[in-house]
């Protein structure tokens, strides 16, 4: 009796498990509201530079929507007082070949831009959208090379570099900022020069404050800068280069300050891509393009070098 007991109990738990978990599964039909494709576009202004944007075409979830070949749309810049900046035109890339969009005009900072793309084929399909490039804010940064010693493995010398980032008059921004970090060496054989996007190590509560973009420069939250006195990042920079063949150069620092549109737009793209579960709702990707999709936002700079 006790033998066929500890048998049926197992039995009998396993039968309630199947009834339940199938009394669970039902089919359900998901009605997707029709969207049609419309224009994307990706363009920040920048002082003192030409302002480059890239176009698409988003694709509906019925087909497979591409940007065609005779694709002409009309790319104009007004400045804040609502005058024509400049039109922007259609250029090739030389090594991809894709197309896009370059003005002759160098914007500048402290001023408001707008964006207008008219396409021909649809007139009253006008796309709008508005930014305004910050004053630079300017920063001190230190370097200390000499505190790790580098690392030797197969004739590729890795150097950690710590280095610090004060920013000055903090108080008189929104506290919006992102750096690009380039490592520039010489190569001995060609003479030329090469440049990567310096690799970099943090403590835990400032890694969780930064955030890496598509374009390799670093996003700053907000918040990193409350109760931080004085206003410092600390990062460890991580560059290597083959010892026999190359020579290190400098370290190139763009400090940016950016608008709210640049940095609400690529926090979004951060935290969209760092989704730690996978039941969880994706944050809503941050737009700005008034009857289309992406983003249009400006940033200043600030360059240091740092001699190596």
């Amino acid at each position: 009796m006790f033998l066929i007991s500890r048998y049926i109990i197992p039995i009998i738990v396993l039968f309630a498990m199947t009834v339940s978990l199938t009394q669970c599964i039902s089919e359900t039909e998901i009605d997707i509201p029709y969207e049609p494709a419309k224009i994307s576009v990706i363009c920040h202004p920048v002082p003192n530079r030409p302002i480059y944007a890239t176009l698409g075409y988003s694709s509906t979830v019925t087909s497979d929507s591409i940007i065609p070949n005779d694709f002409f749309p009309l790319v104009d810049i007004f400045s804040g007082s609502g005058k024509l900046f400049d039109s922007l035109r259609k250029n090739l890339d030389d090594n991809t070949n894709k197309p896009f969009w370059k003005s002759t005009e160098y914007p500048k900072a402290d001023s408001a831009y707008s964006l207008r793309i008219i396409n021909p084929e649809f007139p009253y399909d006008t796309i709008t959208a508005s930014t305004f490039i910050p004053k630079p804010m300017k920063v001190a940064v230190t370097a200390d090379m000499d505190s790790i010693p580098p690392t030797i493995v197969a004739g590729r010398v890795i150097k950690q570099i710590p280095i610090s980032i004060t920013v000055d008059d903090i108080w008189k921004s929104d506290s919006l900022f992102a750096a690009s970090i380039v490592f520039v060496r010489t190569n001995l054989a060609g003479g030329d020069t090469r440049s990567v996007p310096a690799r970099f190590v943090a403590a835990g509560p400032t890694l969780s404050n930064l955030h890496v973009t598509p374009d390799n420069s670093i996003l700053v939250e907000k918040k990193f800068w409350k109760g931080n006195f004085p206003r410092t990042l600390n990062l460890t920079l991580v560059v290597d280069y083959l010892e026999q063949y190359e020579e290190p150069l400098r370290i190139s620092v763009e400090w940016r300050t950016a608008s709210s549109e640049y940095y609400q737009y690529y926090l979004s793209l951060a935290r969209q891509g760092n989704i730690g579960l996978p039941f969880n709702d994706p944050d809503i990707l941050y737009n700005n393009i008034k009857g289309g999709y992406g983003n249009f936002s400006g940033y200043s700079t600030y360059n240091i070098d740092i001699t190596l």
